[in-house]
């Protein structure tokens, strides 16, 4: 009974975490390391809030899959901050953070062995969520 009432409010925290570091941080000048803290935060609370909407039940593989696509993806942005374009080169964001990503780990979660294709689609659906909510903050 605890157990369930515990899922059945996970989407409401996770939800009143986004809004909240939304509001409090949104236009915030914050150093590196704690503005990248706080982003990822709030990207990995996305990423959880879409899983329970699309998939309540989830196997542990496809939960990992997408906390690791969600907040992962921000790598991309290392090189840019250490001086090099090589994936931005003409744009704001790396290429890397587009929805092609999605389509790739997508490809790759039909053409994987079952034992990682659950991995690969949550990495999927957490690349997905993380685009999304760039898009909606800006």
């Amino acid at each position: 009974m605890a157990r369930r009432t515990l899922l059945s409010v996970t989407p409401f925290l996770l939800l009143f975490l986004v809004i909240g570091i939304d509001a409090r941080y949104r236009h915030a000048d914050l150093p590196v390391i704690k503005e990248a803290v706080v982003d990822e935060t709030a990207h990995l609370a996305t990423a959880l809030l879409v899983l329970l909407g699309v998939a309540p039940r989830m196997s542990l593989l496809r939960l990992s899959g997408t906390v690791i696509g969600g907040t992962a993806i921000d790598v991309d942005h290392l090189p840019a901050m250490a001086g090099s374009l090589v994936l931005t080169e003409g744009t704001n964001r790396p290429y890397t953070h587009s929805f092609l990503t999605v389509v790739l780990l997508i490809i790759l979660g039909v053409a994987l062995p079952a034992w990682i294709r659950e991995f690969a689609w949550g990495a999927s659906l957490g690349v997905a969520s993380h685009l999304l909510r760039d898009m909606a903050t800006g």
